[in-house]
């Protein structure tokens, strides 16, 4: 990944958009230690959704976690229920 320093890049804007759509990513940093990343839309979009998709496998899973402990300890479907329904009243 290319590094650019912080005033260069100031300076340099919009020719480093244009990279950026080009070639991929830039770093952007000051004193030789990186601070930022400039990304292309369509980068910052799929790694969007890939934080998304992560987050809901973790929910899936967890979900999934908790079904079992519910089965295992055979708690009753009511009290689930209500625990449920006072989750989303929260």
């Amino acid at each position: 990944m290319k590094y650019v320093p912080v005033e260069e890049a100031r300076k340099q804007l919009g020719r480093l958009v244009q990279e950026v759509r080009e070639e991929g990513p830039v770093t952007i940093g000051r004193r030789g230690k990186d601070q930022a990343v400039l990304l292309s839309d369509t980068e910052y979009a799929r790694l969007r959704r890939a934080e998304d998709e992560a987050a809901r496998a973790r929910f899936a899973a967890a979900l999934e976690a908790i079904g079992l402990e519910v089965r295992r300890r055979k708690v009753p479907k009511g009290a689930v229920n209500e625990a449920i329904g006072a989750t989303r009243r929260q």
